[in-house]
């Protein structure tokens, strides 16, 4: 295969678009955030969409003036947004946490902004970024995000699998708890970041009102109460994991996302669960690691998932 030459001057502009903020970034052609802009999403029931366009616009504007000083133009704009995507049409077909239901953002923002534009869903654009910085590249190879949600992007022989990686649906406890889905148990009940804040406020007292950053911090300082709810969770996910290595012989598995921002505790009992569970033929040369991008992977996975 003919390694691909990067074009230093090139510039492309990605757009991260999540429920409670926007993140631009201008990625150059080695998939390198040189610059970046964030503001919130602004999104509101009766407005989302309107409000949304003027804050992408705000920030491409911003970046476009940053490009200009370097003597740079950017060539075209690539948007991760959360929700189910229908990436031929460039429409948001639902996306709960941004209030939209099918918006033709990719359309409205290229006519905005008079820029080739392409949409994708974000888990998949952050699988994408990951994988493309791989020095070795798995055929078949799992990005997790775990934060408000839980989401997968799933690469197969260089290729997004399109439509897969609702990991976060997956059932964990079939007597379990009801989910917005209509099904029960629902792995996001169990391990995102919600569910372990609200396990935690549980025992009261100084737990209370505690959030994931003082939770996960609190674990790394050896409190057994927060370490408890965060082993817990990481079971499931772990679970959650183990099947999908089976199902799909995934060979190589990086999580991400804002429950490991900050400390290793909850990630090493994720690994050590995978490990433990695997069949054994199938867990010979299979690797876990912490993600490698931090809060501009959405952005830069979504200029990388076009190319």
């Amino acid at each position: 295969m003919k390694r691909r030459e990067f074009d230093e001057k090139v510039l492309r502009i990605g757009i991260d678009l999540g429920g409670t903020k926007i993140l631009g970034a201008l990625v150059d052609d080695a998939g390198n955030a040189v610059a970046t802009r964030q503001l919130p999403t602004f999104a509101k029931e009766k407005h989302s969409e309107k409000e949304i366009l003027q804050t992408i616009s705000t920030i491409v504007q911003d970046l476009l003036i940053w490009a200009e000083k370097e003597g740079r133009t950017p060539v075209e704009i690539g948007i991760a947004s959360a929700g189910i995507i229908d990436t031929s049409t460039r429409t948001i077909r639902y996306a709960q946490s941004l209030g939209v239901k099918d918006f033709p953002i990719g359309e409205q923002v290229e006519k905005a902004l008079q820029m080739p534009v392409h949409l994708c869903n974000d888990t998949d654009a952050a699988a994408m970024a990951e994988w493309q910085k791989k020095s070795r590249k798995s055929d078949r190879f799992m990005y997790v995000s775990v934060g408000t949600g839980i989401g997968a992007g799933i690469v197969k022989e260089g290729k997004i699998m399109q439509g897969a990686g609702e990991l976060g649906h997956m059932t964990v406890n079939p007597k379990g708890e009801n989910c917005t889905c209509g099904n029960y148990g629902c792995l996001k009940h169990y391990a995102s970041g919600p569910a372990m804040e609200e396990k935690v406020r549980m025992k009261g007292g100084k737990y209370r009102e505690m959030a994931m950053p003082e939770i996960v911090e609190l674990a790394e300082k050896g409190d057994l109460w927060c370490q408890n709810v965060l082993k817990e969770s990481a079971q499931y996910l772990g679970l959650a994991l183990v099947n999908s290595i089976h199902l799909l012989a995934v060979n190589e598995i990086v999580i991400g996302g804002g429950v490991l921002q900050k400390g290793d505790f909850f990630f090493s009992q994720v690994e050590a669960y995978v490990k433990r569970f695997t069949m054994p033929y199938m867990a010979e040369g299979i690797t876990v690691q912490p993600a490698r991008f931090k809060a501009e992977i959405g952005a830069v996975g979504a200029v990388c998932s076009r190319r």
